[in-house]
């Protein structure tokens, strides 16, 4: 029994081979420790979205201009024109060196020029064919600075950028840093060399400092202009004068004509009437007998 049962075992073996019938073979498990690494995706970075905008269109801003505004009776005062040696002046020239050597910019308007109403009409229409807008303003109580000063205050910054004030006056001094407060460049123009009959200067000592330290300053005779717009020279009437008086009037030898005449005054009038005529009996070497 032993025997046949070994037999018909190996005979199984045999005839599942010749089937061609194999059995599977065991996978093991490789131990996660010995796997190899995985391998991650390269992380691709996004592309940015540019959004281009249309370009706005901007209106290019108009260039500022400048105001020339003159103190006239400041301007031309004989003491000014004594030390710059004005006898005459050329306004064309003054008006074409204020509006084109002095500050940035296309002037808005004609350079403005303040006179008094009684100013000789003469000169007055000389001025304003020079070149500038003759502005008649009556100088009682400062009337005449008082339109300009209004017309600083009123100087728009957004169209304004320079103002020119040609003035010895320091009333002008605040309505100046006003209009530097806005932005607007402010150029002073006068001398610091005019002084008067007793040797003060016309424009103050403390305008001078402030002038130069808080503004542009040109000042007229060391800048050259002073002689620029020169037509003739100074001639000083005053010394002239007083030397046509110190000199003796010589006697002129000539027929000599007798005058006479007689008054009748009142005692209390008397005194008056000699204070009257006396100029003339000394500048006559006459004689005068009173009687009563």
């Amino acid at each position: 029994m032993a025997a046949k049962r070994s037999s018909v075992r190996g005979s199984k073996k045999v005839g599942e081979k010749k089937a061609g019938i194999a059995k599977p073979r065991k996978r093991h498990a490789i131990p996660v420790s010995h796997q190899p690494p995985a391998v991650e995706a390269p992380v691709v970075p996004e592309t940015p979205v540019l959004q281009v905008e249309e370009p706005v269109a901007v209106a290019p801003q108009a260039p500022k201009k400048k105001v020339i505004l003159v103190d006239g009776p400041s301007f031309y005062h004989p003491s000014q024109r004594r030390v710059l040696g004005w006898g005459q002046i050329r306004w064309s020239a003054v008006a074409s060196i204020l509006m084109r050597e002095i500050g940035e910019g296309e002037v808005a308007g004609r350079p403005v020029y303040t006179v008094p109403p009684d100013l000789a009409e003469g000169l007055q229409k000389s001025i304003g064919v020079g070149g500038f807008q003759v502005d008649p303003v009556d100088p009682a109580f400062e009337g005449d600075d008082r339109h300009l000063i209004k017309m600083i205050k009123s100087l728009d910054p957004n169209e304004i950028g320079v103002l020119v004030l040609v003035t010895y006056d320091g009333s002008f001094v605040d309505a100046a840093r006003e209009a530097k407060k806005k932005g607007i460049k402010v150029i002073w123009v006068a001398s610091v060399h005019p002084t008067n009959r007793v040797g003060n200067p016309i424009m103050g000592v403390e305008t001078q400092a402030v002038v130069k330290s808080e503004f542009e300053f040109v000042d007229l005779l060391d800048s050259g202009i002073a002689g620029r717009v020169r037509i003739k020279g100074w001639e000083d009437n005053y010394v002239s004068r007083r030397q046509a008086e110190s000199v003796p009037i010589r006697p002129v030898e000539e027929k000599k004509i007798r005058v006479s005449f007689g008054a009748e005054v009142s005692p209390r009038d008397h005194t008056l009437f000699m204070t009257m005529i006396r100029p003339v009996l000394d500048r006559f070497n006459c004689r005068i007998t009173a009687t009563s």
